[in-house]
C-alpha cells in the first residue's frame, strides 16, 4: 500500500471528527488528551518520580466533561 493512502487511511476519521465537532470533538481531544499523559507518566516513571497519575487523569475527564 501507498504511503499516501496510508496517511490518507489514518487521517479522514480526524477530519470527518472536526467537520462534525460538538460531543465528538470534544471527546477525541480527550482521549488525544490521555494519551498524552499517559506518555508523559510514563516518562516521568522512568527516572524515578512517582506522580499521581490517577488524580491527573481523573482531573482530564472532569474537565472534559465540564
Amino acid at each position: 500500500m501507498d504511503k499516501r493512502y496510508l496517511g490518507a487511511l489514518i487521517l479522514s476519521p480526524l477530519v470527518v471528527v472536526l467537520f462534525l465537532g460538538g460531543i465528538y470533538l470534544k471527546l477525541l481531544i480527550m482521549i488525544l488528551s490521555l494519551f498524552g499523559m499517559y506518555e508523559f507518566f510514563s516518562i516521568v516513571k522512568k527516572s524515578n518520580i512517582r506522580p499521581l497519575s490517577m488524580v491527573a487523569y481523573v482531573l482530564c475527564v472532569i474537565y472534559y466533561i465540564f
